[in-house]
């Protein structure tokens, strides 16, 4: 009893800088305190990619060209590291619910190693390769050399970017989420201010203290903002204080350590490049309905991302929980969460959904405000999607409890499920119901998806999965 009162007091303030075991007192304390600051990351790292895009806006359309077609690059990077970071994360969550601190800082200690040299790897192949890379995506001069330039400096800093996902994503695992949310908030607020000035220049009673770069500009902000929040993150986990500590004796990482990394993270990066590849082929399809088509689903889409944010945040919170659970064998409060977080999930959702649908004329207005077909059509799409989320809350949460455990595999084939269902639809609905069969193929995907999740989540053996 004493100890269930000493976590809950914890995570309601008294110690937020530190690592939390979440395999004891209240399980909505636990989630919420899990759960929360992951959604609040996920947002200001979306403000931080819509400071850069609004500045770049202002140089023009070869400027954002460049900009979009750097993405894919940069993108297939970014998965590499998400699934690498995964790893780290399952791993230490499970050693967290063993406490077992000198198999935490290990792991943890090797994994920066295994990140450090992977993205001093990648940053060279990328910034030797970028402009190559480039040409399959334009034939414009302009656009190639802006985009070369933007890319490569991407690369040059790409390690700060790496350890910073690291970091945050080894916290995550012994429950510190509190201390890498501050250090994005403060990069976005740095990244805010930043931005403009090394995009736009910077000039003071006619003297040019900061030359205007373009598009340079916004990759050379990225780097030092993204750079001192990862920093700081190195700094946090010498010091030992966060919960994980980095260990000079582990330092050289063992052919071991890597294998069980690879073997986690790769499957998790497989799941986001899919998901990437996935949106890419559904723009094929929608695309051949024409531009009106195209802006409704883009506009769609956009407004599905930023309902899914809660999902996914809490869908991170419970893998964190069911990390900690399995290494700590308290299997029915694992079960208990993903009960919680579900429920929790789908009402929520639902909420969302339905206001939405309350909404869905002023929001198209807001999005689409010079086409009265376009709004028709978006009210529409908005009516019919929906109707899903809730639904859609339920899959995200089953497939993070599923990684939680270390079942990478289980999970990605469950993501590249939904997405081959996407995709397959979304070519055969439209032949009977025209372009409004791509919204109901979008709910369609969603019902079909989580019926396999629940399919797959009934025979799921959460006693026996260990990634440990």
């Amino acid at each position: 009893m004493k100890q269930n009162k000493k976590v809950i007091g914890e995570i309601s303030g008294k110690n937020l800088f530190a690592s939390h075991d979440l395999t004891e007192g209240s399980i909505i304390k636990a989630l919420l305190f899990a759960s929360i600051p992951i959604i609040i990351a996920n947002i200001l790292q979306v403000s931080f990619q819509l400071v850069d895009r609004f500045w770049v806006g202002q140089l023009g359309t070869d400027a954002v060209a460049a900009i979009t077609i750097s993405f894919p690059i940069m993108f297939v990077v970014s998965s590499l590291i998400m699934g690498i970071s995964i790893a780290g994360t399952i791993l230490v969550g499970q050693y967290k619910g063993q406490k077992n601190q000198k198999m935490i800082d290990y792991i943890s200690t090797q994994s920066m190693s295994i990140i450090a040299i992977l993205a001093i790897v990648l940053g060279i192949i990328g910034f030797l390769l970028s402009e190559f890379i480039l040409t399959f995506f334009t034939s414009d001069l302009i656009v190639l050399a802006q985009a070369t330039s933007y890319v490569q400096i991407s690369f040059l800093g790409i390690i700060f970017v790496f350890l910073y996902f690291e970091f945050q994503a080894l916290l995550r695992g012994v429950g510190n989420v509190i201390m890498p949310t501050i250090l994005i908030l403060i990069a976005s607020i740095l990244n805010f201010f930043i931005d403009p000035l090394f995009i736009m220049g910077f000039t003071l009673n006619g003297v040019q203290i900061i030359p205007a770069m373009g598009i340079t500009g916004s990759a050379w902000a990225t780097i030092l903002c993204q750079g001192l929040a990862g920093i700081a993150g190195v700094i946090i986990l010498i010091r030992g204080k966060s919960g994980v500590r980095l260990d000079p004796k582990f330092i050289v990482p063992e052919v071991k350590t890597i294998k069980r990394m690879l073997a986690l993270g790769i499957p998790s990066s497989v799941e986001f490049l899919s998901r990437s590849l996935g949106g890419v082929l559904v723009m094929l399809i929608v695309s051949g309905f024409g531009t009106m088509v195209i802006a409704v689903y883009g506009t769609g889409q956009f407004i599905f991302s930023l309902v899914l944010m809660p999902a996914l945040g809490l869908s991170v919170g419970t893998s964190t929980i069911v990390s900690q659970c399995v290494g700590a064998k308290k299997i029915k409060r694992l079960k208990d969460t993903l009960k919680l977080s579900t429920i929790l999930s789908f009402v929520l959702l639902t909420i969302i959904g339905v206001l939405l649908i309350l909404f869905s004329s002023e929001i198209a207005q807001i999005f689409l405000p010079n086409s009265l077909e376009a709004i028709s059509e978006t009210i529409n799409y908005i009516n019919i999607i929906s109707l899903a989320f809730g639904c859609l809350g339920v899959q995200t949460i089953i497939i993070g409890a599923i990684r939680g455990t270390g079942s990478t595999k289980t999970a990605m084939l469950l993501s590249m499920f939904y997405l081959a269902v996407i995709i397959i639809l979304t070519w055969l609905f439209p032949m009977f119901l025209g372009y409004e069969g791509i919204w109901w193929a979008q709910t369609a995907s969603i019902m079909i998806a989580l019926l396999i999740s629940l399919i797959v989540l009934k025979k799921f053996n959460w006693e026996k999965v260990r990634a440990i």
